[in-house]
């Protein structure tokens, strides 16, 4: 079963853990060893002030080297994370809190009737269409199908109003 990430999710899982590790005295934990992060000299000039940008090149996400660095820093917070003693009860607790059925609003666009819903731990909401306000919903569009990880979203920001 995996874990619903709703807009709410990640600033509140964030939250979550952002406590439970200051309550868990997780700060004096022994540091980490992170991946080697190289720099590069790029500095450009914005209406005259210059801004260093030594990072630059983590901008190509399909460049194999920034492809294995963030692997590499992927795994190291991986090995963090497994390794926290309370972090099984966390994730149960957030699953807890998330599992339940959710109901976006009604959206109007041109003739249509659109909504969310989310039977509480899916990774995206289904969006549902009507052909008029209280008609029968059927699935317009299920993201959670157009990927097996889930990471697939989908929102009405740029329905049309005409229907094209």
């Amino acid at each position: 079963m995996k874990f619903a990430c709703s807009l709410w999710f990640w600033p509140m899982a964030g939250v979550a853990v952002a406590t439970w590790m200051a309550s868990c005295g997780a700060s004096s934990q022994e540091s980490m060893t992170y991946p080697e992060s190289r720099t590069v000299d790029v500095v450009d000039t914005l209406w005259g002030t210059a801004v260093a940008d030594p990072y630059r090149w983590l901008e190509d996400d399909r460049d194999p080297e920034v492809m294995e660095w963030v692997s590499a820093q992927a795994s190291t917070a991986r090995a963090y994370l497994d390794g926290l003693p309370e972090r099984e009860a966390l994730r149960e607790r957030c699953e807890a809190l998330f599992n339940h059925p959710r109901v976006g609003i009604p959206r109007r666009i041109g003739e249509k009737v659109f909504l969310t819903r989310n039977n509480g731990l899916q990774n995206q909401s289904v969006i549902f269409v009507q052909d008029e306000e209280g008609g029968e919903e059927r699935v317009f569009l299920d993201p959670n199908a157009l990927s097996d990880d889930g990471t697939v979203t989908a929102n009405l920001s740029g329905a049309s109003p005409d229907g094209r």
